[in-house]
């Protein structure tokens, strides 16, 4: 799980004008958007797995097709463009 919200600040941040903005505030902002989604997916994720580890299966398959969605964001570096 947090392999794929890696992926989404990621994509967020190659989809995020940085021209005139200052960057550390930008960047802050979106990870601690990112971050504050994450612990929501994980609260929802405990909630349901932890009374019926059941749907186990039903999670990870859920998270490997949002992860293959975003493929193209695993890389671990991004480019940051400021024009």
């Amino acid at each position: 799980m947090v392999e794929l919200f890696a992926r989404i600040l990621r994509k967020r941040i190659t989809e995020t004008s940085f021209a005139g903005a200052d960057l550390n505030s930008t960047l802050q902002h979106l990870h601690t958007t990112v971050s504050r989604e994450l612990a929501i997916e994980q609260d929802r994720y405990y909630a349901e797995i932890y009374p019926d580890p059941s749907k186990q299966p039903q999670w990870s398959g859920a998270i490997g097709s949002r992860l293959a969605d975003l493929d193209m964001y695993g890389s671990h570096s991004v480019v940051i463009s400021t024009k």
